[in-house]
């Protein structure tokens, strides 16, 4: 079962609406209509937070939805590739602004 289908069940089972959850997590009605229809998926702090509020395992919550695993590892990558290449820019920043003083040292 994918997520989303989890979400709408815990949601009937314990009579809570699809604005009750969104007030309890601080997002849209539509956001957990989202999430419910698998259109987008919660971040990882939220569904945590939906298994406490729905007394589900994080195994029981995500099993089986294979594409939002996919999701969270692209996202994981991207965040991951993003910080290397700020790392590899500020390096590069920092060799030039070494090589422009040295440069200035042997001229002056």
């Amino acid at each position: 079962m994918i997520i989303g289908e989890q979400l709408r069940n815990a949601g009937h089972q314990h009579q809570l609406s699809q604005e009750q959850i969104a007030e309890i997590l601080g997002v849209s009605r539509q956001t957990i209509s989202n999430w419910e229809t698998s259109k987008s998926y919660p971040d990882i702090e939220r569904v945590m937070r939906l298994a406490e509020i729905y007394h589900l395992s994080l195994d029981e919550l995500l099993r089986g939805d294979q594409q939002m695993v996919k999701t969270w590892m692209a996202e994981t990558n991207v965040v991951r590739a993003g910080k290397w290449l700020g790392l590899l820019l500020a390096l590069n920043v920092a060799l030039a602004v070494a090589l422009t003083f040295f440069l200035s040292r042997c001229r002056g």
